[in-house]
């Protein structure tokens, strides 16, 4: 039985609420470069963190992304994966800083980054840095990437009714 489009949306956020492994994919000039990354969902978007680097440069020049995200692979055992295909957004303090702090705040990080607080000077301290700096200049090298998809591939393997089960979900 053929499942809605309703249904296959409902199974890709459950695995995505489940967590799992996750790889972006960006391209630059023609170059491919694949990251491992952890990531979290919001219904179908898909937010990942980004340091200063490599995967920032390539959205910049081409919003256009992949992510695969996947279950462990193992060979007795159900195998799901997710193949999705749109546009990345780049979300950062100062472009858009209500999304930004909404998100940085849900995330658990301006209560991170307070606790990290200097009463005397106000300053914050940066493990990765090793230095204490102004709140606003470590929120600036953060970078958060929003990818709703246009397209996914939801593909499980050693699925209960016996072989590969694989269906196109795409944004209307």
């Amino acid at each position: 039985m053929e499942k809605s489009k309703e249904e296959i949306e409902k199974d890709i956020i459950d695995f995505l609420d489940g967590g799992g492994y996750c790889a972006l994919g960006t391209c630059k000039d023609n170059v491919p470069r694949i990251t491992p990354v952890s990531f979290e969902s919001d219904g179908m978007t898909i937010w990942i963190i980004g340091d200063p680097g490599g995967k920032i440069e390539n959205i910049r020049a081409n919003p256009n992304v992949s992510v695969g995200v996947y279950s462990r692979i193992e060979d007795d055992k159900e195998n799901i994966s997710l193949q999705v295909f749109g546009k990345a957004e780049l979300i950062t303090y100062d472009s858009n800083q209500k999304e930004f702090m909404d998100r940085a705040t849900k995330k658990g990080m301006i209560g991170r980054l307070e606790s990290r607080r200097n009463k005397e000077t106000g300053l914050v301290y940066s493990p990765f840095l090793k230095k204490e700096l102004p709140m606003e200049d470590i929120l600036r090298r953060i970078t958060f990437i929003k990818i709703v998809p246009d397209e996914v591939v939801y593909l499980k393997i050693n699925a209960p009714s016996g072989g590969p089960y694989k269906v196109r979900w795409k944004r209307q």
